[in-house]
């Protein structure tokens, strides 16, 4: 027969408190951007990130389109907004939105970007966002197809033009159905480290506030990729 032989048991003095784990800071930029710099550095985004940074867009869809922060038109921004059918009171203009029109104009994508300064100010766009079972609108203003956009080589375009997918005959004020929404969450360094390991919903992305004002970074432009909706299919 065998001897037993006795477990090595690690044995914790009495009365000794478990230290608390510290999460390490991230390296990253932990430069904390204002509301107002950081709708300055989504300006300088794409108008048309389909061309310049390779945002997919889905089969029959016109090209992502900038429509929030305005272009140089700031009446732009009254004019479109995202809603809840049913509920006029309950409208939102993310920091930075882009679309991309159905086929036959009959729906819209969607992807938001949210600048969050404290982090009651991103419980609070985060709950706008929220699957349930309501769905949202995007809701175009009294002459918005018309409004005039710069494009390159310092030309112009209506938005009809620029979005490729509007019918000369639509006009006036019109709400389209959203079909998919994909949302981007700026926070400070403080809550993005916070909540790295908290739980999140398939259409929810993060960054820091730094990342906003590094568009030309390739590793950004990868990361925004992931934004579009054919991410979610093998094969096109």
């Amino acid at each position: 027969m065998r001897p037993n032989r006795a477990r090595a048991v690690a044995v914790f003095p009495l009365g000794r408190k478990r230290r608390r784990l510290r999460q390490m800071p991230r390296a990253y930029n932990r430069t904390v951007l204002s509301d107002a710099m950081a709708k300055a550095s989504l300006r300088k985004w794409p108008l048309r990130p389909s061309e310049r940074w390779g945002w997919a867009v889905g089969t029959g869809c016109g090209p992502w389109v900038r429509v929030l922060p305005a272009h140089g038109n700031t009446k732009q921004n009254k004019r479109v907004e995202l809603l809840v059918v049913g509920m006029d009171i309950a409208a939102t203009q993310p920091d930075g939105l882009w679309i991309s029109v159905g086929p036959h104009a009959d729906f819209v994508d969607v992807v938001a970007v949210e600048h969050c300064g404290t982090r009651q100010n991103f419980y609070d766009k985060r709950s706008r966002y929220m699957p349930t079972l309501h769905s949202r609108q995007f809701v175009i203003g009294e002459g918005w197809f018309d409004v005039k956009v710069g494009v390159q080589a310092g030309g112009q375009k209506t938005v009809r033009e620029v979005c490729g997918k509007f019918p000369r005959e639509l006009v006036g004020a019109k709400r389209l159905p959203v079909r998919h929404v994909r949302v981007l969450y700026a926070l400070t360094p403080t809550d993005y480290d916070a909540f790295h390991q908290t739980p999140f919903g398939p259409h929810e992305f993060f960054c820091p506030h730094s990342s906003l004002t590094q568009r030309t970074s390739p590793k950004l432009r990868s990361f925004l990729k992931r934004l579009s909706t054919d991410v979610h299919w093998y094969t096109r």
